[in-house]
């Protein structure tokens, strides 16, 4: 079981920077967070090792440890207390990844982190550095986006931090670091030692970084059969600042990719790896309704058989027409965030923008 998690640390040359994704985080879709850095960063020369070791780690356990993945186990679990859970069930997998990575060549290692394997990996960061203090640890992703966050992370096992969208910040640090510049003051970047929130400029132009092309990823080890799909943006930020939800605040403004950039992504993966299952990763598809209903157009036009699903936003300016078209495009599944059936709670909750009318403007032609 070890050696088909490990064989790409075994055996991959030596490359520039490391990327590792650590558990736990339920493996239905590759993480799009490194897809997009991975890409990005091999765009400006520098050369890319990516280890999904939660994928690999879930897909190659045993059927009573893959409950804690499951979100109903992990939600009972105090989070400070699944650091010595996942070192008690996965005690020889978890040593024998501190030790390859603290033996690979590679100067950078970088993680993705979110709010529930933040604290594994401020775990593994710490053992690395104990063995090997070289090693330059750079967290990332709305794990650490946070000051508390931060703080929770064990004290001189973490170099820098990469508050909100990482391409080109990490990308900077890269650069600065393989041609003996400084690693200080990029935008984007705080140290370990550093409180103040730091957050990289927002890519205004989504279309100006490459989509990624999942080539460092083993796309075997997300979903199942025929119902396998890839993780798509076609935009970031949103429409709307909901009180009760932080994604605005990390992801803002909001920006939609061009219809054309978003359908050569989606033709890219078809050809390349003969995907017709997408999840559109976006807080909202229709925070812009042109855009939307070019995509769709686009879709239609060039006759691409694929399915797709997304979350949205009720509004009333959704019409019949483009739900219709939306569905002629491959669309199966739309979420809807409703948040209460009360005018005064809406109010309160989301700028009174979008009350129980509109709401019942959006999905009335769902019904039809």
């Amino acid at each position: 079981m070890k050696k088909a998690i490990f064989t790409s640390l075994r055996e991959a040359p030596s490359q520039h920077v490391l990327l590792v994704m650590v558990h736990p985080w339920y493996p239905l879709l590759p993480p799009l967070g490194l897809a997009y850095v991975s890409r990005f960063i091999r765009s400006k020369g520098y050369n890319v090792l990516l280890l999904d070791f939660n994928a690999k780690l879930y897909n190659n356990c045993d059927p009573e440890r893959k409950k804690f993945w499951d979100i109903s186990t992990i939600s009972r679990i105090p989070y400070p207390q699944l650091v010595e859970i996942f070192k008690e069930k996965f005690p020889e997998e978890i040593e024998t990844l501190i030790s390859l990575l603290a033996e690979r060549p590679e100067p950078i290692i970088g993680f993705s982190t979110n709010y529930l394997n933040v604290k594994v990996a401020s775990y593994i960061a710490r053992m690395i550095k104990e063995r090997n203090s070289d090693k330059l640890i750079v967290f990332g992703g709305p794990g650490c986006f946070w000051e508390h966050d931060r703080k929770s992370v064990i004290p001189g096992s973490v170099d820098f931090f990469v508050i909100g969208e990482g391409e080109k910040p990490f990308a900077e640090l890269v650069d600065n670091f393989y041609k003996g510049r400084s690693l200080e003051g990029i935008i984007g970047i705080i140290s370990s030692s550093e409180d103040k929130q730091g957050r990289s400029s927002p890519i205004m132009n989504l279309d100006e970084i490459p989509f990624p092309d999942f080539r460092e990823f083993d796309l075997k080890d997300y979903g199942c059969g025929e119902a396998r799909a890839l993780p798509l943006l076609t935009s970031r930020g949103c429409i709307s600042k909901c009180s009760f939800c932080v994604d605005h605040m990390m992801c803002n403004p909001f920006r939609m990719r061009s219809p054309e950039h978003v359908v050569a992504e989606i033709e890219h993966h078809m050809k390349e790896y003969n995907i017709r299952n997408f999840s559109f990763n976006d807080l909202l598809c229709n925070g812009d309704l042109k855009k939307l209903e070019r995509i769709c157009d686009l879709i239609i036009e060039k006759k691409l058989d694929i399915k797709w699903g997304s979350y949205a936003v009720a509004r009333g300016d959704m019409s019949l027409e483009l739900l219709q078209k939306m569905k002629q495009a491959g669309c199966t599944t739309i979420c809807y965030g409703i948040e209460s059936g009360s005018n005064r709670v809406l109010k309160m909750i989301m700028g009174c923008i979008f009350l129980n009318h509109l709401m019942l403007s959006s999905l009335f032609p769902l019904k039809n």
